[in-house]
């Protein structure tokens, strides 16, 4: 392959899209084939026997006609097919890991508990969280606001896909109550989510995201 696909992986997102725009339908091939099979080899240990027949089913799908402007009819209607199939079977998160341009930058969803950890609370703050799943089907979290060691409130709510999207499913609270700590759990077996937390100043407008892993920066 004469793309470096090594500096390809290194580079960031508006990197990678000026590489990946610049080759031929070939080395284009070429690049997403690699993309998933580096993908497969990395992750193959924790994959189930039907989610490795389905990544392997990608990569044979790729080929270069798929890049040209003169593709063959019923390309996009088979690469939807494949797209379904693989959000039913690896979920959200990994496929878009797997087969888009973000690979491994894409974040990875969660199995366990979330812990939304300092978010702002007070009489002045309105507090929320936004919820997603991994996979395109009905499922089922558990929120709970914790202060300190007290569980203030707790909620049960159902993520259920739109009829004909190919969105996650997700649900959005904007009406919690006041707690320094959100815990959002699946209750579904082999479920993944991800929960970002949101409080508005109703003072200032001032907006703060709590993420997994911490405070979110604003873009």
């Amino acid at each position: 392959m004469s793309v470096d696909f090594v500096a390809f992986r290194a580079s960031g997102r508006r990197g990678r899209l000026a590489i990946f725009n610049s080759i031929t339908a070939e080395e284009k091939a070429e690049l997403v084939r690699a993309q998933i099979g580096s993908w497969l080899v990395s992750h193959r240990a924790r994959l189930t026997p039907e989610q490795i027949a389905v990544v392997e089913s990608a990569i044979e799908f790729v080929k270069p006609e798929q890049y040209r402007f003169d593709k063959p009819a019923g390309q996009d209607a088979a690469l939807r097919d494949l797209e379904s199939r693989c959000a039913e079977i690896l979920g959200f998160d990994w496929m878009r890991q797997a087969l888009t341009i973000d690979g491994d930058r894409a974040p990875e969803f969660r199995a366990e508990e979330i812990e939304l950890v300092d978010v702002p609370s007070g009489p002045e703050w309105n507090r929320g969280v936004s919820i997603m799943s991994a996979f395109p089907r009905e499922s089922e979290v558990r929120v709970r606001v914790h202060d300190g060691e007290s569980i203030v409130e707790e909620r049960m709510i159902r993520l259920i896909p739109e009829p004909g999207s190919r969105r996650p499913p997700s649900a959005v609270i904007d009406d919690l109550q006041s707690g320094s700590r959100i815990a959002v759990a699946p209750l579904d077996h082999g479920m993944r989510i991800w929960a970002v937390a949101q409080a508005k100043n109703a003072s200032t407008g001032e907006v703060t995201l709590i993420g997994p892993d911490g405070p979110i920066a604003p873009t």
